[in-house]
């Protein structure tokens, strides 16, 4: 029988993906997927789910569990839209407006109505999140101060940034020390949600 790791190194070679290209991906170093490759147990749980979606495998296939026909698969994905990050004079960003879609953890939607949104520039960098990559955003028009929030600016596009609320304004941070803060009155911006997560692009 077929050790886990060469299954995982198997699918990978197979998709043309390097250790490095599927660490990226997963959010995790090419040292960890080496690792996985080389040993016996199967990946952390909270990495199956997209570990499977990228190399092409169900999660019982890796993990070598023959399933009941009734039976549900450890994690199931299901696909939301990417929108696009509208830039200053552009369209706003809306959830109709979309021709990508992208797959997620059904566990990690539970609640709420979610976007991916497509991330454009490097201001958020020191958060971790990169251009080319994609945001999970949870659709809801208020935040909390100190967290990442997608918002819409009227007179500059959408952007992705730091929430913050003084009394007369809305202060928008950067990761990024290269970029200024953006300060605006209340009534020159929405929130369009809150960003729970990013992942980077698959190859």
């Amino acid at each position: 029988m077929d050790r886990i790791g060469d299954k995982i190194k198997r699918n990978r070679e197979r998709k043309g993906l390097t250790q490095a290209q599927l660490g990226s991906a997963l959010g995790v170093s090419a040292q960890t997927v080496s690792g996985w490759e080389s040993g016996d147990e199967p990946p952390p749980s909270k990495h199956l789910g997209a570990l499977s979606q990228i190399i092409g495998m169900r999660i019982e296939e890796l993990l070598g569990i023959d399933l009941p026909v009734e039976a549900y698969p450890v994690t199931e994905m299901v696909r939301l839209p990417v929108i696009g990050q509208a830039q200053a004079g552009g369209p706003r960003l809306a959830v109709r407006d979309y021709d990508e879609e992208k797959p997620v953890e059904r566990e990690l939607i539970r609640g709420g109505d979610y976007i991916w949104v497509r991330v454009e520039g490097d201001s958020m960098t020191g958060a971790g999140i990169h251009p080319d990559g994609y945001a999970l955003v949870r659709i809801q028009p208020h935040v909390e101060d100190g967290q990442i929030a997608v918002v819409d600016l009227y007179d500059d596009g959408v952007v992705i940034k730091y929430f913050h609320r003084t009394k007369d304004r809305i202060v928008l941070i950067s990761a990024n020390p290269s970029y200024i803060p953006l300060s605006v009155t209340p009534d020159r911006c929405r929130v369009i949600g809150l960003v729970e997560e990013y992942r980077k692009r698959t190859i």
